[in-house]
């Protein structure tokens, strides 16, 4: 995207505090850095995202917020849960690639959406890692490749590709409510 409130990243970005869009585009797209953030994460009404191919990595320790209150929910791109027993708590529905959760890491998504729109294995829980999906919902979109499902316990789980695709599941696949 292109405007006066752009923001675009020439090299790695790490912030050991809050990351908080409020207004115009944060530009990860152009020079491709990887992004480290300690911190919650808000992207605000009037704010977005252009991802690149870096990396989003939350770092740190301790819990954080992941919101997106944009009014077409940014896609963050590749995006990994790997720091200290860091624990990532939404409260909006948030999108991403794909996700990667690590050892003592956290991805709480209670009462939300996670669209995650890569193809491949678009969500990785590391062994140790925990992935809370209590009154939630995960959506598939990726297409046009073979797609796994991770076997994980979903709360719903919605598969909605554009395109022609292969879904395969990863294991046994438990879901608490409805597989759409």
């Amino acid at each position: 995207a292109s405007g006066s409130d752009d923001i675009i990243i020439s090299g790695a970005l790490d912030v050991n505090g809050d990351l908080t869009i409020t207004d115009g585009d944060l530009d990860v797209d152009t020079n491709d850095p990887n992004v480290t953030l300690a911190g919650n994460l808000s992207i605000a009404s009037d704010g977005s995202v252009t991802k690149g191919s870096g990396t989003w990595t939350f770092d740190g320790s301790g819990t954080s917020t992941w919101s997106d209150s944009s009014s077409g929910i940014q896609d963050l791109g590749a995006v990994t849960v790997n720091g200290s027993s860091k624990t990532i708590s939404t409260s909006t529905n948030v999108k991403a690639t794909s996700i990667t959760i690590g050892a003592d890491d956290t991805l709480n998504i209670t009462d939300d959406t996670l669209t995650l729109t890569g193809t491949g294995t678009p969500l990785t829980l590391t062994s140790g890692g925990t992935f809370t999906t209590t009154s939630s919902t995960v959506v598939y979109t990726g297409t046009t490749t073979a797609t796994t499902i991770t076997a994980v316990a979903y709360n719903n789980l919605t598969l909605t590709p554009t395109a022609a695709t292969t879904y395969t599941l990863g294991g046994n696949l438990t879901g608490a409510n409805a597989l759409a």
